[in-house]
């Protein structure tokens, strides 16, 4: 529906942002946007006199779309990579402990990577010297991560020799482990040639023992499932092997994650024909907890996305699927209450084309598993899905935005085709990353440029209305003012820990969320070293936030109450059994309406200041009257 006032203007889509515009014959501009109708009083009438050929219901409308084109615009790349974005997106992790999240990303030539530092100013990110170049191994993934416990975040990459035509299936699943140490300031690049492991598939990064010391868990050469324990010395500490008869699949989904509830993280692995979900016991370190069968049978399985989808505080498995191996009929499944449930999500776009997930491509290192990232886009609570779909030639990227279906009073994803159009035949993949760590989730996404080098771009997330947020960081806790590096280990980001919190709606209703950090690692999984969880509109504090981590032989847990919305907890746990000692670090981030009731007191505050000083000097100049009129006036008295 378009609002207009007097003749409606026909308008040339300039922009990601749809908007219609027309003016009245007294001047008034009425547009309306995605974020809602807006009035202008137009102030052109004195130049429409001055100019008696310039005809403002045809030019002004001209001249506003010309500057709603450069103010809704929602392509940020500019602001964020200053025209220096090729590459390929691999990771996320605050490199230099300055609690703003970096970019790691692997060149086009796949034989080095770097590190793009995060800055409060635009460029918001930028290439420094962090750069290691593998020789002709070709690089496919990046893990962040502390390795050795020194409180600085170390890069696992992982790398395939080149190949040859002989090369078989089994080398092609192969993968070399190399780990670049990193010191704050530098990185220390591995050697050449010199793998410190081998795996097949990509491994997952967890803490195995609770010393959170990062370790890995793969397959090893000769198909053995194994956990690599790491320690301080910047060597493999032990390797521990793991009996099972089962395959797993490559590649994989496997996660670090708590699902049943209890507070202790699980493993969950992703096998060619189930799942496995296996408790940490503390003693004879894993037992089987449960056996899930697949959602679908001989269909072409994606990766499990753990997230909170109904936003009930209860952890879901959510798998997107292809009923074929060309991704022609294409759901998602959700395992909740011990079965399957599929998720509506209708891929027709309004020109009546039927997308489908982009299948698999074991030949491109970034296609070879179909892929779902999560996210609270709108921050209304419920997470929402970025995902590639396809339809015959053309690729692109779009938002899923988890919404309520009315008809079964379930969930289901709805996407939004009008946004992330300006790549929409040319992009490969996109995440949620936080560009200005507001609290406000955009979008990068990596497409395909016109010469055939793979680029990164940014997108604006526009959220107009004023909604909160609470983000929650756990970081490692080996060291905290002792560092040898001499700062906070804010770039030491736990695998595993659950987080969720407690709190009441404006309703009376009462409100409840979870969420995992960095439970997935392989396989370009991008997850954020942080929890973002949205809360709407509702500004009430939240009554209690719990964090629970993985301690062998026993899981500890903490909860902290009457948390201040749109704020950053940081949580820095100690090696302790017990949490009492755990640390917390509270940073508030000011949400629009503070900041707008500030501005308005301010102004207020001003403007009662400009009236009293105008009173005052009224009663200053009548006052100094009233002493000029005494002192002239006549005394009769003297005479």
């Amino acid at each position: 529906m378009e609002y207009v006032i007097g003749t409606k203007v026909p308008l040339q889509r300039v922009t990601v942002t749809p908007f219609a515009v027309s003016t009245s014959e007294c001047n008034v501009i009425a547009a309306i946007t995605l974020q809602g109708v807006h009035l202008f009083v137009s102030y052109f009438t004195y130049i429409s006199n001055m100019l008696g050929t310039f005809s403002v219901n045809r030019h002004i409308p001209l001249f506003f779309c010309y500057v709603m084109g450069g103010v809704v615009g929602l392509d940020y790349t500019d602001q964020v990579f200053d025209g220096k974005s090729l590459g390929f997106l691999a990771a996320f992790g605050d490199f230099n402990s300055d609690k703003l999240t970096d970019v790691f990303v692997i060149d086009n030539h796949q034989h080095s990577f770097g590190v793009l530092l995060a800055y409060t100013e635009p460029p918001f990110l930028r290439r420094e010297h962090f750069d290691c170049n593998l020789g002709d191994e070709t690089i496919v993934g990046l893990v962040p991560g502390d390795f050795d416990g020194d409180g600085a975040m170390d890069v696992l990459a992982l790398s395939q020799p080149k190949p040859s035509f002989w090369s078989s299936t089994s080398a092609k699943e192969t993968f070399n482990v190399y780990v670049a140490w990193g010191e704050l300031t530098k990185l220390e690049c591995p050697i050449q040639n010199n793998p410190l492991l081998q795996t097949k598939g990509h491994p997952l990064v967890l803490d195995y023992n609770g010393d959170m010391i990062s370790d890995l868990f793969a397959l090893d050469i000769n198909g053995t499932r194994t956990f690599w324990i790491f320690n301080t010395s910047r060597l493999i500490d032990q390797q521990i092997t793991m009996e099972a008869d089962k395959p797993l699949r490559i590649p994989h989904s496997h996660a670090f994650v708590d699902l049943d509830g209890d507070t202790s993280t699980d493993l969950l692995l992703t096998g060619k024909d189930s799942y496995e979900l296996w408790h940490f016991n503390g003693t004879n370190g894993l037992e089987l907890a449960q056996t899930i069968e697949l959602p679908v049978k001989g269909a072409v399985i994606g990766q499990s996305v753990f997230v909170d989808v109904n936003f009930d505080g209860k952890m879901d498995h959510l798998v997107p699927v292809c009923s074929d191996s060309k991704c022609l009929n294409s759901s998602f499944y959700l395992y909740s209450n011990d079965q399957w449930q599929p998720v509506p999500c209708d891929l027709k776009d309004p020109s009546g084309k039927v997308w489908t997930f982009q299948p698999p491509d074991p030949s491109q290192f970034y296609q070879e598993a179909l892929t779902a990232r999560s996210g609270d886009f709108n921050l209304d609570g419920y997470p929402d899905l970025l995902v590639t779909v396809t339809y015959y030639d053309q690729v692109r990227a779009i938002l899923l935005e988890n919404a309520g279906n009315e008809l079964t009073g379930g969930r289901h994803f709805v996407p939004k085709w009008d946004l992330l159009e300006e790549w929409n035949t040319t992009s490969l993949m996109a995440t949620m990353y936080d560009i200005q760590e507001k609290g406000v989730l955009d979008v990068l996404l990596v497409h395909r440029s016109a010469n055939g080098q793979l680029q990164m771009a940014a997108y604006k997330n526009t959220l107009d209305y004023d909604a909160n947020f609470i983000k929650v960081v756990v970081l490692t806790g080996r060291c905290y003012a002792n560092c040898s590096h001499g700062r906070i280990p804010y770039g030491t980001n736990l695998p595993g820990p659950s987080i969720s919190y407690r709190t009441t709606q404006p309703n009376g209703e009462l409100q409840l969320a979870c969420s995992a950090q960095l439970s997935q690692s392989a396989y370009s999984a991008l997850q954020l070293p942080y929890t973002l969880f949205g809360l709407a509109r509702s500004p009430n504090f939240l009554e209690t936030l719990r964090v629970s981590l993985s301690y062998v032989p026993n899981p500890a847990s903490r909860e902290w109450t009457q948390i201040i919305p749109n704020s950053q907890m940081i949580i820095i746990p100690t090696l302790e059994a017990s949490s009492k000692h755990w640390l917390n670090k509270l940073f508030v981030t000011p949400s629009r309406a503070i900041v707008l009731s500030a501005a308005a007191l301010g102004g207020f505050g001003f403007f009662l200041a400009i009236v009293v000083t105008i009173l005052h000097a009224r009663e200053r100049r009548a006052d100094k009257l009233e002493q000029l009129a005494v002192a002239n006036r006549f005394h009769f008295d003297a005479m």
